[in-house]
């Protein structure tokens, strides 16, 4: 029995030639040992288990018929000639070097290590500082998007504060291992999206430029659409002007600042119209660009106002360029025309008309209105001014653009339309002073909430919601849209900031409130159609929704608002993200992640029983000892409800919708992906921060570059070299551009020419596919169009609200 035992404990040659070995001179000696040293070695309990590899001999020794003892990194015949070791692997059918083993082992062991320093710091008990998680700013990298390698910064207003601290309540909440359960489930289903899905990007995008224009009926239509809309928030364009330059485009002007506006003008509003006719607005956005070289020639006013009318198409397009970096450039030229002062914003060699006067005022406004809201939004300095009193510009004329004339203005009445822009841009000026106050350098006052200049700052939010004007002429900014924007502004200068990084309950209360009232707007402006699905609108219902999540950490909040009513307002919040998903690819990834934060806030109501949430004057509490159900399991109705628009064939499911590389945060934060990396000193102890929790806090410049720079730049279709990371007829390399499908034709080789040249069908494809496009439009959209509606989802009947 003995001898049996020995022999099945003893090696056999080929078992000894596939044990592991540290050196080619260890596996040499260890061959000859004999298999009863094993069995001594195995009774010592501090020696680690042996790891053994199936290698097969490497190709030398095959070669030449030699024993090899399979060593690692090489057999010993090799290492004795310095030769070099390799084995062919049968499953990748190539041959590998030896070294790679080794390779990937040092590799686990990095990896085994980082998991237990991770662990720990899951486990630490430590109370992170409120101060470093509302005051620390954020770098972003977006790791899906190839051509950005550098993470970029993000500042406190962009939404980030309250971010942290609803991580951090939820993961206190629920308990680490729940929390890490909730987000590792969201994280698998947004990279299965990812990789799984076909990028919904491609029917907004066209990869052909328009080669005509409309006839002369659809333009007007569509002009008069623009200037119905457009021009009472952004008054970029001298009306009776510009219809004139129109009528000179058709009469065949080959001017390219007039044809550059116009294609603009038409791309920007058939975007309005419906997403049937995307690719075709898009193609007019791509013939417009094919001026872009001899526009910026000059670099005068005319430029600065086609740079104003370009930015308006990245406003309502999603991912075709990055208009931070549109407005940065219009900014810049501003500055050098002297438009930003006012003792030198009417200086010129020649006398100056009064079209030219009050359009250089217009033109200021227009910008900064633009780069006030892009600076809020993403958290970074304004390039005009630090303060407001900086700003000496005066407005431009109240009276309708008819009275305006080169001779001089025309008495008359004030134009609504100019009225309401004022009154915006007065909006921009109030948020520009609150980021100013709160959000940039710290101050010593003021200390809190308490303080009198928060009165003074709400005192004149009431007044400007007061005198906002009360008839919008159909442009969609009525009193509901002012209001909405009211208690935005209630909620940017009440949450935590990194002056008041712990608001009082009064201040909490006020969140809250402003944040309820702003998601009924959304879904009362939505229900009268008089909304449009821009960035800007997605990211305030980002805003609302977060912050209701944080105020409902609150003891106080849950003591004045049931559990049912915080559902149903939680409901319509995300009934509006799934229909922007639509519109805004990758919406409905973060509508997810919404609804499983939502789910873990709401169980507040049991699990904190009195304790003070993480945003109160409380310290924050101790890790919860309750047993939080995991999200799968959760009984909670809140996100049970189906995509209002999942029976439709060409739109998928959550799990199924690829959120888009531009729309997609990745989730690679500075510093092992957390969020606070202002104190270097300090480890990272904060809630890590799910993938697509940064793609809520959406970011205009991470749109695909439209001034880039890269290999292979040139002239294509027009386009200045310059733009060369920018390709118009392969915008997405990593997918195959393709037209909204009207009448999906047949797909074949490319056809060949009589001249012997060839096209590619996708081409002719998409091009046909517009022909029918602008057949549909001329012949039938137009009679129905109601100019007092912009665009709505074309399934907006199947949404319902709870």
């Amino acid at each position: 029995m003995e001898a049996k035992e020995t022999n099945r404990t003893r090696k056999s040659p080929g078992a000894r030639g596939r044990e592991y070995r540290r050196s080619p001179t260890e596996a040499r000696q260890s061959s000859d040992r004999d298999g009863n040293i094993e069995n001594d070695s195995r009774g010592e309990a501090s020696e680690p288990p042996k790891l053994y590899h199936t290698l097969t001999a490497c190709t030398r020794c095959r070669t030449r018929k030699t024993r090899c003892d399979a060593g690692l990194p090489k057999c010993g015949p090799c290492e004795r000639s310095g030769a070099h070791c390799e084995f062919f692997d049968s499953t990748k059918q190539k041959t590998i070097p030896r070294s790679y083993v080794v390779h990937l082992q040092a590799k686990v062991r990095a990896l085994e290590e980082e998991i237990k320093m991770r662990e720990a710091l899951t486990l630490e008990v430590e109370t992170p500082n409120i101060e470093d998680l509302v005051r620390g700013v954020a770098m972003v990298n977006f790791a899906d998007y190839e051509h950005y390698k550098e993470p970029r910064y993000v500042g406190t207003s962009n939404g980030f504060t309250v971010t942290r601290l609803v991580l951090e309540s939820a993961k206190r909440n629920l308990g680490s291992q729940t929390f890490k359960d909730l987000t590792t489930q969201h994280r698998r289903t947004f990279r299965h999206a990812l990789r799984s899905s076909p990028d919904p990007e491609n029917h907004y995008h066209s990869s052909v430029p328009a080669t005509k224009l409309p006839n002369r009926e659809i333009t007007d239509k569509l002009v008069d659409r623009f200037c119905q809309k457009a021009l009472y928030q952004l008054p970029v364009l001298h009306e009776p002007t510009f219809i004139q330059d129109v009528a000179d485009v058709y009469s065949g002007s080959i001017d390219p600042y007039k044809n550059f506006q116009l294609k603009m003008v038409l791309a920007i509003s058939m975007q309005r119209l419906s997403r049937q006719y995307a690719t075709i607005a898009d193609s007019y956005f791509l013939a417009g660009l094919e001026h872009l070289e001899e526009v910026l020639e000059s670099m005068d006013h005319r430029t600065l106002q086609c740079l104003l009318v370009m930015a308006q198409y990245a406003l309502v397009t999603p991912t075709r360029m990055a208009v931070y970096h549109i407005v940065g450039i219009a900014v810049r030229l501003c500055m050098q025309l002297g438009y930003h002062q006012e003792r030198t914003i009417m200086l010129s060699e020649n006398p100056l008309d009064c079209i030219t006067k009050d359009m250089r005022r217009r033109f200021f406004w227009s910008l900064a209105s633009m780069e006030y809201g892009l600076s809020h939004v993403l958290g970074r300095p304004s390039s005009f001014a630090t303060a407001d009193s900086f700003v000496d510009v005066g407005f431009y004329e109240t009276v309708d653009d008819t009275c305006i004339t080169v001779e001089g203005i025309l008495p008359g009445p004030p134009s609504p339309k100019k009225l309401i822009s004022m009154h915006f841009f007065r909006m921009r000026r109030l948020q520009a002073e609150i980021r100013q106050t709160l959000y940039q350098n710290p101050r010593e006052n003021p200390k809190s909430d308490e303080d009198p200049w928060f009165h003074e700052m709400s005192a004149k939010l009431d007044n400007w919601r007061a005198t906002c004007p009360q008839n919008d002429q159909g442009s969609g900014m009525s009193y509901d849209w002012f209001d909405h924007r009211y208690h935005l502004m209630r909620i940017f200068l009440f949450h935590p900031t990194p002056q008041i990084p712990q608001p009082s309950l009064e201040a909490t209360i006020l969140c809250y409130d402003s944040s309820v009232k702003g998601i009924h707007l959304q879904k009362k402006m939505f229900d009268e159609k008089t909304i449009e699905f821009t960035w800007v609108y997605l990211h305030q219902i980002y805003t609302a929704t977060l912050t209701l999540i944080w105020a409902l950490y609150n003891e106080g909040i849950r003591e004045l608002h049931s559990k049912e009513e915080v559902e149903s307002n939680f409901e319509i919040s995300l009934s509006l993200l799934t229909v922007l998903a639509e519109r805004w690819p990758g919406t409905e990834a973060a509508a997810d992640l919404f609804d499983r934060l939502a789910r873990a806030a709401l169980q507040s109501y049991t699990t904190y029983q009195g304790k003070s949430p993480v945003s109160t004057h409380s310290s924050i509490p101790s890790h919860s000892t309750a047993t939080s159900p995991s999200p799968q399991k959760e009984s909670s109705p809140l996100h049970r409800h189906s995509s209002p628009y999942a029976s439709s064939p060409s739109v998928q499911s959550v799990e199924e919708t690829t959120p888009s590389p531009a729309a997609s945060w990745a989730a690679n934060y500075i510093g092992g992906s957390h969020l606070f990396e202002n104190n270097p000193s300090r480890s990272a102890s904060g809630a890590e921060v799910p993938q697509a929790l940064q793609d809520m806090m959406f970011s205009p410049h991470q749109m695909y570059g439209l001034f880039g720079s890269g290999p292979g730049a040139g002239t294509r279709h027009g386009i200045p070299a310059f733009v060369g990371a920018w390709d118009p007829v392969n915008t997405f390399p990593q997918h195959t551009m393709a037209a909204q499908a009207i009448n999906p034709l047949v797909e074949g080789s490319p056809i060949q020419q009589p001249d012997g040249s060839s096209h590619d069908h996708r081409v002719l494809n998409q091009q046909q596919q517009q022909s029918e496009l602008m057949s549909i439009l001329e012949t039938e959209a137009m009679e129905t169009l109601d100019d007092s509606r912009p665009w709505v989802p074309d399934y907006d009947e199947h949404l319902h609200f709870y």
